[in-house]
């Protein structure tokens, strides 16, 4: 039986609760919720569309909490099977337009799926609230001589405003939660009976309902003996049956809801997230001194060491280090830990290794696009531009009995005809590829590391000879929401 009524009245009652959900992390996320938040909930799952169909046929339920991307359809295909049950969608972010054709099918309102899952924190809010509205509707349709009794069941304020901002009429069993008794504001105006800044929002919000009829979201706050509470404000021209009025008659009934706990949330929320952004600014600092330590302890051997081979590889290994360790500080500079721009990252790389290793009239010239990467791709792409540019100065530019070889050195990062792939590219006007490269190259450590990293990242390495000798990988980078960025 659909006891909806009684879990929207009662909230000692548990709510029998369907969540239609095909991943099971996230509904191991919510049952995990519930039951920290102590919510008397008797949950039951369905994982795809034929499914909930078998569990509509069995019983109703106080709420549906649907995920609209299922295995074997969508949550709008299941649209006639609600048959008038209290529907709130659970949409990805950025899927705006799918939650108002969902509200426009029918669906009662709809949540928003974050990273950090911070919508289940509201969960019971939102559940709460979704129920109330229910037996609200369901109230009115059915009598409207229980409206007093309907509305008082309604946490929140209701007013009746004339366009004026003079107090008609008030319905609410909150009276904990008004500035002034009701008998010492009614017939008088907003302005003669709020503080001043709440007076103004409330008449903002006024003005704009004259205006085009409605008007939502405005906040006020108020200092009550309770301590400071935040109102939202929902304000709608009331629909008369007598002719039209003067627009100086026109009434207008706000619903002024008590969002202090959603408030409080967000803003342990928003701490969460601060404290989050510190941990990981604090970890790839950590890491960047490491791995200057590395370096440095490479470098004290390098000193020690007697035979040139073994510099070299001192030193070879240092570089690398050092690329993965700029990019942990650039991560801390930017403030931005989901990931990076690439273009600003291999700019530093190439920068840093030309004052190492050019000598000599050597040029650099950088010709990047902006490109937005998680860490995984990043690293092993700095790795790849010093080891690429390392080789180049090895081999392109090494000096000569009768002096350094001129030229310049290019480093390119481009997309390939607007298209998913991308091409990183080094480039050299030095000395070209020696005539025995290719016997050469299955014996040369860089580039049997150029060669593997290109594989990590999916990419193809191309090696092209001429005047200008080349090195490109073609990747395709993994899309990236740029929602998923945060900034400390």
């Amino acid at each position: 039986m659909n006891t909806s009524h009684g879990a929207a009245s009662d909230p000692t009652a548990e709510i029998n609760l369907l969540l239609i959900e095909d991943d099971v992390v996230d509904e191991m996320a919510l049952l995990r919720a519930v039951k920290e938040q102590n919510l008397r909930y008797r949950v039951s799952v369905a994982r795809s569309v034929a499914q909930t169909r078998a569990e509509l046929a069995k019983q109703k339920f106080d709420i549906i909490l649907a995920d609209y991307a299922l295995g074997d359809g969508t949550s709008l295909d299941l649209i006639d099977d609600f048959a008038g049950q209290l529907v709130v969608l659970v949409a990805g972010m950025g899927e705006e337009q799918i939650a108002v054709r969902a509200m426009e099918l029918g669906v009662h309102d709809y949540l928003f799926k974050d990273m950090q899952r911070g919508y289940l924190k509201l969960l019971k809010w939102r559940v709460a609230t979704a129920l109330r509205q229910n037996s609200l509707a369901q109230q009115l349709n059915t009598s409207q001589a229980n409206l007093r009794a309907t509305l008082d069941a309604v946490p929140d304020l209701l007013f009746e405003l004339d366009a004026e901002g003079r107090y008609h009429a008030y319905h609410s069993a909150r009276s904990d939660l008004l500035y002034v008794p009701a008998e010492q504001f009614l017939g008088r105006l907003v302005s003669d009976v709020m503080p001043a800044e709440a007076a103004a929002g409330v008449m903002l919000s006024l003005a704009q309902a004259v205006a085009i009829g409605s008007s939502y979201g405005q906040q006020i706050q108020l200092d009550l003996p309770q301590g400071q509470m935040c109102f939202e404000l929902s304000i709608v021209r009331k629909q008369d049956s007598a002719p039209a009025a003067a627009p100086g008659d026109a009434r207008f009934v706000v619903l002024s809801r008590d969002i202090t706990a959603r408030k409080r949330d967000e803003e342990a929320l928003r701490q969460s997230l601060q404290d989050k952004e510190a941990l990981l600014k604090e970890v790839h600092h950590r890491v960047k001194n490491n791995l200057q330590v590395i370096t440095s302890l490479l470098r004290l051997e390098s000193g020690r060491a007697a035979s040139a081979d073994t510099k070299s590889v001192l030193h070879e290994m240092q570089g690398r280090i050092r690329s993965m360790a700029l990019l942990h500080e650039t991560l801390c500079r930017s403030g931005v830990f989901a990931g990076i721009d690439l273009a600003a990252y291999l700019g530093q790389v190439a920068t840093q290794v030309f004052r190492m290793l050019a000598s000599g009239p050597v040029r650099l010239r950088l010709d990047m696009a902006s490109l937005k990467v998680g860490m995984d791709l990043a690293t092993p792409c700095g790795l790849l531009l010093n080891e690429l540019l390392s080789n180049c100065f090895k081999h392109a530019f090494a000096r000569r009995t009768d002096g350094p070889v001129e030229g310049e050195v290019s480093v390119g990062l481009q997309p390939i005809a607007d298209g998913p792939q991308w091409r990183l590219s080094v480039g050299d006007t030095g000395s070209g590829l020696a005539a025995d490269f290719e016997s050469k190259r299955e014996r040369c450590l860089g580039l049997k590391l150029v060669a593997d990293l290109a594989l990590q990242i999916g990419g193809q390495l191309h090696i092209g000879a001429g005047p200008v000798a080349e090195f490109s990988i073609i990747f395709s980078p993994p899309a990236i929401d740029p929602a998923s960025f945060f900034h400390g």
